[in-house]
């Protein structure tokens, strides 16, 4: 699969749940009117092969859902003029666009400091997409914790690792990263990187960008890492933020569809054009205890999830943080996530092998919970964990 089409992809799947989400449970109940999609870089609508970019598939999204009509506003936004009009056109021209209810908004600002009173506090829950986010985009830290500090707002972007790590390198273009890293962050980098190879640089700049947006109130930004297809490097980053453990939860469920997985299904949050499910399962399989392996190789937020571990460590962290409670499995997942690797399916099977060993209780006994020879674990059903200590 290309890698514009797996990133458009991901932006659709992310979009639709977020959507779906707030029109059912939220946007109504706060009294909002609207929710919007905004598209800081949308490009003409058309990639150079001539098939739809991720605008045109947001707006059929839209288009084919009626509910979505009556309640979202989309806005696009690109600093390119011909690009504003191409898309308008695109977009203009597609079949039912007049049966919405807020008409899409183009704009033709410059990704500069002067669109942050613009974008910075949108009044209605939005989803933004930003791509890309290099050197170029001379957008900072502090623009990306505003957009998603408003109730029900998320963003996802192009981190450009290639151009940036390049940057840094590079008189004339270092000064571009200082909004996105701070000044003193990136001479460092500077300074730091001269000697290291390649795949240490990627870790290091991943890991100070991370800790670069956790400085403004971004904790938890979950990277997504895609690689070439025919060479061992890295193409981009996709980065999520979010001050919501639901829209991670979203995030993480969309992301499970394309990632790669350690051996026991916890997610390596990068995807190398392999198979995924319980095929890649198989196919892409790291040992957990091989520091200088995955130093040297993964995605830094597979180095976290090593250094965290793997079931076998949730396990060890549920049965300390849950310890003589009795929580629903949608509670234990929940209260515990955020900031984790682990994703649902995870959580369910870190309890089913508690309940085996005889650390925790179900309310439905696992016998009655067989299906297809698997033993299940609904949502909704109580857990119990035993009053020890270890």
């Amino acid at each position: 699969m290309a890698q514009s089409q797996i990133k458009g992809e991901i932006v659709r799947h992310y979009f639709y749940a977020w959507a779906k989400v707030m029109i059912s449970k939220y946007a109504p109940r706060r009294g909002f009117d609207r929710i919007a999609y905004v598209d800081l870089c949308s490009g003409p609508g058309a990639y150079e092969t001539g098939e739809p970019s991720t605008p045109l598939h947001i707006m059929n999204t839209i288009l084919r859902d009626p509910e979505f009509c009556c309640w979202i506003e989309s806005i696009f936004n690109d600093a390119d003029q011909t690009h504003v009009a191409s898309l308008r056109e695109r977009i203009l021209a597609l079949p039912g666009i007049d049966r919405l209810a807020y008409p899409p908004r183009f704009t033709g600002y410059f990704l500069a400091p002067s669109i942050v009173s613009m974008f910075a506090n949108p009044p209605v829950p939005s989803f933004t997409f930003l791509d890309p986010l290099g050197y170029k985009a001379l957008i900072s830290r502090q623009f990306l914790a505003s957009v998603i500090r408003p109730f029900g707002c998320d963003c996802l972007f192009f981190f450009n690792y290639r151009r940036i790590n390049r940057a840094i390198s590079t008189d004339v273009l270092r000064g571009g990263l200082y909004p996105l890293f701070g000044r003193d962050r990136v001479e460092r980098l500077r300074n730091e990187l001269a000697s290291k190879p390649p795949k240490v640089r990627e870790r290091i700049i991943v890991d100070e960008f991370r800790a670069a947006l956790v400085e403004v109130g971004i904790s938890h930004p979950l990277m997504f890492r895609v690689r070439h297809r025919d060479v061992e490097q890295t193409s981009h980053h996709l980065v999520f933020i979010s001050t919501s453990r639901l829209a991670h939860h979203l995030m993480k469920s969309v992301l499970a569809k394309y990632s790669d997985r350690f051996a026991d299904d916890v997610l390596r949050y990068q995807y190398s054009h392999q198979p995924t499910g319980k095929q890649a399962a198989k196919q892409v399989v790291m040992r957990f205890h091989d520091e200088e392996d995955v130093s040297q190789t993964e995605n830094p937020l597979a180095i976290e999830v090593q250094t965290i571990g793997s079931i076998e460590h949730l396990k060890r962290d549920l049965m300390k943080k849950f310890r003589g409670q009795s929580r629903t499995v949608r509670d234990i997942y929940f209260q515990h996530h955020f900031g984790t690797p682990y994703y649902l399916p995870n959580y369910k099977q870190a309890l089913i092998e508690l309940e085996a060993e005889g650390k925790v209780t179900v309310d439905r006994p696992a016998e009655s919970r067989c299906r297809q020879g698997r033993i299940t674990l609904g949502d909704d059903r109580i857990v119990t964990f035993a009053n020890e200590e270890n």
